[in-house]
């Protein structure tokens, strides 16, 4: 079987590698921005707190690593992500011990739903960023965060009909979470791109990312002690508590461009 598995992510790697092309050169790039902001001329200096200016959709003015970590608008994405971070690795690794003992003692169900649930995770991230881009940073992380609290604090229903309808129940639900924190991952680049600027925000988003480094531990002690003395039911109610204070912090974060719009 691991024989099988290495074959089959060696393959993967080699057409990964195969699909590599070269990038357009920084000079290139700098022309194509030039002209776009000659085309479309600056409304202002940017100047104000982590609030590029903007003219149309062309980006003039970044913050860079340093000026972002002092503004009130990056601790609260730091925050966000860290909670937001904390819940997804409890569910991602605790859903098939919870499934085995509590709902359902198949593991070839239990290794399909992981396979539909990474499905999920990859179609969720397309879904959220349409959204972002329809509506708002604001308003899409406001959704997540609030549909995430409602599902941790309800995923203990599979287990209360396990009987009855265990399968079905909990193929919806781990599905439909992972659909949701999957949005995390396209909506949080998004947030630091519009807020700090495109100039910085590979590195900008590496140190909001740290967040997740710090995450790693804390679930994994939290799930390891937790568990044996929450029990299930009390990690869901937990990882909704979590998603409730980010829900909070999303509410509280009002970055706007300089037309005014939320990010």
């Amino acid at each position: 079987m691991f024989m099988l598995l290495g074959g089959c992510y060696a393959a993967l790697q080699v057409v990964g590698v195969m699909l590599l092309f070269p990038v357009k050169s920084h000079t290139d790039m700098r022309k194509e921005e030039a002209q776009a902001l000659i085309t479309e001329p600056p409304l202002s200096t940017g100047e104000e707190e982590g609030a590029p200016a903007l003219r149309g959709s062309h980006p003039v003015s970044s913050m860079s690593p340093r000026e972002m970590v002092k503004t009130r608008h990056f601790t609260t994405l730091w925050c966000m992500f860290l909670l937001n971070a904390v819940c997804v690795l409890f569910i991602s690794t605790l859903y098939k011990t919870y499934g085995e003992s509590e709902v359902v003692n198949d593991d070839r169900f239990l290794s399909t739903l992981g396979s539909a649930a990474a499905v999920c995770n990859a179609v969720g991230r397309i879904i959220w960023g349409l959204f972002a881009d329809k509506v708002s940073f604001k308003a899409a992380i406001v959704t997540l965060t609030s549909a995430m609290t409602c599902l941790m604090a309800s995923l203990y229903i599979t287990h209360v009909f396990a009987e009855s309808a265990g399968k079905p129940l909990l193929f919806v639900w781990i599905c439909l979470i992972f659909m949701t924190f999957s949005g995390n991952f396209s909506l949080f680049p998004t947030a630091i791109a519009k807020t700090f600027g495109p100039q910085y925000v590979s590195i900008n988003y590496g140190v909001l990312f740290t967040s997740s480094a710090v995450a790693g531990p804390i679930g994994a002690l939290l799930s390891t002690f937790l568990l044996q003395k929450l029990h299930s039911y009390g990690i869901f109610i937990l990882s909704a508590g979590l998603s409730f204070i980010s829900f909070v912090l999303s509410l509280t974060f009002n970055a706007r461009r300089v037309n005014g719009k939320l990010v």
